[in-house]
């Protein structure tokens, strides 16, 4: 009897504990598929990263086609006033009707469905270019015509524009003077910052759009993070060495990746093997976005052809030093317009990398060397005082004694006017100042430098 009462209670037992670990194989078994799942969806996470940082890149090469597109008109319209060649003005008809790259670089954005601020931007630095078209079409029927060029040849790429009254009673060299002026003067140049500024600030909006949808999906990827958390701790419950595996190998990895997240920083790849994909892939997109935000910050503030600071960080500097010491430098390549003139636009830009890469070097880590125009840059010397004009004429020696030839490069010599910040009044502009000493230093017959303090001296600064 009591052997019978023995044998039922430890068949019993067996049914109890296999009840126990069929309830805890079916709980391993339930919290598997959430982990699965979870790790997928990691994974679509990551990819999602990914895809916006590509998208995005497009978006950013395709603004930056409409800036270059419009840069192209602008080239092609000067090189045909200035010369009269058809083969200039076919082509800038060629980029409006045919390659049309300014239209495929909006509709790119559009397609994209990028935030509409970015593409209220784009489309305002169209509209600008295509108003600026109008302004190149006048003078290229203007440049035509003083040319006497026949309308049979000019008439495709002048874009339907009609010569005013007075403008058609002008002499020939007078008519292609004042064609040459329209796409040179400030009024054009203006026209072409305006396109720049709404590029640049398109380009800005882009990368913070970008910043937005990257935290968002971050803060995704915690939430995954926790929820996996949660099932590890009910691992633990179950199981001591389940818990030590999964703390080893899941928790402790997710914890410090959380942290890494959040500072921005690239994940261990320590861990599960679903771990490691997903660092892996999310370590990739992270230095991904971190090569195109430095990318999208060097091209706003420097000049894409010298490797200089731009106009933009130039004018942003000159407003921000109005409180210091400085010393600032306006510089003309003489005669630059011959240059391209005779030997081509690719020496032209031989010529302009060659004197930014001798300013480059010329002065101070502390100092902002910029290309502020087509031939004309600008220097910005900090912790400078009139007494400390001697360093100022020391480094422009020096640039002007590595300007030698020494290379296959037309002779490029300078013209420069320099201003200390002392040196204005109340309602003096420093700028201004060292632009008009550049002027005098032009009308003494270039080559050369001069200090404002000169200007006065003599009275030509009235």
């Amino acid at each position: 009897m009591k052997q019978e009462e023995e044998s039922k209670r430890s068949f019993i037992s067996r049914i109890q504990l296999s009840h126990l670990y069929f309830a805890y194989v079916v709980l391993l078994a339930v919290i598997s598929i959430i982990l699965i799942a979870g790790a997928r969806q990691s994974e679509h996470s990551i990819v999602y990263m990914q895809e916006i940082t590509e998208e995005y890149a497009a978006g950013q090469d395709a603004i930056n086609e409409l800036m270059d597109a419009s840069d192209y008109l602008t080239e092609q319209s000067r090189v045909f006033v200035v010369t009269g060649d058809p083969e200039s003005g076919h082509l800038y008809q060629e980029e409006i009707e045919i390659n049309r790259r300014r239209d495929r670089s909006l509709a790119t954005i559009r397609d994209f469905h990028i935030d509409e601020h970015v593409i209220t931007s784009v489309e305002k630095a169209l509209d600008a270019s295509n108003e600026l078209a109008k302004t190149e079409y006048y003078a290229m029927l203007l440049a035509a015509s003083g040319h006497g060029l026949e309308k049979d040849v000019y008439e495709s790429f002048t874009g339907g524009a009609v010569l005013s009254e007075k403008d058609r009673k002008l002499s020939g060299a007078d008519k292609v003077k004042k064609a040459t002026r329209l796409v040179f003067d400030e009024n054009y140049n203006d026209m072409k910052s305006e396109i720049r500024t709404d590029v640049a600030d398109s380009l800005e909006q882009l990368l913070d759009k970008l910043k937005e949808r990257q935290i968002e999906s971050y803060e995704q990827a915690n939430e995954l993070f926790k929820r996996e958390h949660i099932l590890f701790v009910i691992v633990l419950a179950a199981t001591f060495i389940m818990a030590i595996l999964t703390a080893v190998m899941v928790i402790m990895p997710l914890r410090k990746s959380t942290e890494k997240i959040m500072r921005n920083e690239p994940l261990s790849t320590h861990g599960s093997s679903e771990f490691y994909c997903l660092a892996e892939a999310y370590n990739g997109m992270l230095a991904a976005t971190r090569k195109h935000q430095e990318k999208l910050s060097y091209e706003a503030t420097h000049d894409e052809l010298t490797g200089l600071h731009n106009r933009k960080l130039f004018e942003q500097k000159k407003d921000e030093l109005t409180d210091e010491d400085i010393a600032m430098l306006i510089l003309d390549i003489d005669h630059f317009k011959e240059v391209n003139d005779t030997y081509g636009h690719e020496t032209g830009d031989k010529v302009l990398k060659k004197v930014g890469s001798i300013l480059s070097s010329s002065f101070r880590i502390e100092d902002y060397v910029c290309r502020i125009g087509g031939d004309e840059f600008a220097v910005i010397m900090r912790q400078m005082t009139p007494d400390l004009e001697y360093v100022v004429r020391d480094k422009i020696n020096k640039v002007q004694e590595k300007l030698l030839p020494k290379d296959d490069l037309p002779k490029t010599t300078l013209s420069i006017g320099a201003a200390f910040s002392s040196d204005c009044g109340p309602e003096d502009n420093l700028f201004k100042l060292a632009d008009k000493t550049l002027y005098s230093v032009k009308a003494g017959g270039r080559d050369g430098y001069a200090f404002y303090s000169e200007l006065q001296e003599t009275g030509y600064d009235r």
